[in-house]
């Protein structure tokens, strides 16, 4: 995911699969913290997911509907929640 955020704000390819720089980078955010807030991100997808399967079976169908309709949202609030964990890292001087 760093790699990601990493080649969109370098607008280079190559950056993209930078490992020490992404490593470091992980450094300065924290290892412990980076590694916290994947597991929060994921657990809270996660209980979305089943909450919106659940209603699926329940309403024969509408679950899955509204799953469909709400992945953009997903997609959008992953890709924020991760630039945010990306900049929460100091600027290396």
């Amino acid at each position: 995911m760093m790699a990601s955020v990493r080649f969109a704000r370098t607008d280079s390819f190559g950056e993209a699969f930078n490992i020490s720089a992404i490593l470091a980078h992980i450094g300065r955010i924290g290892w412990g913290s980076y590694i916290l807030a994947l597991i929060v991100l994921y657990v809270a997808l996660f209980v979305v997911v089943v909450a919106l399967v659940i209603l699926g079976v329940l309403t024969l169908g509408l679950g899955f509907l509204l799953f469909l309709a709400l992945t953009p949202a997903f997609s959008i609030f992953t890709a924020r929640y991760v630039t945010l964990i990306y900049d929460s890292a100091p600027v290396p001087a």
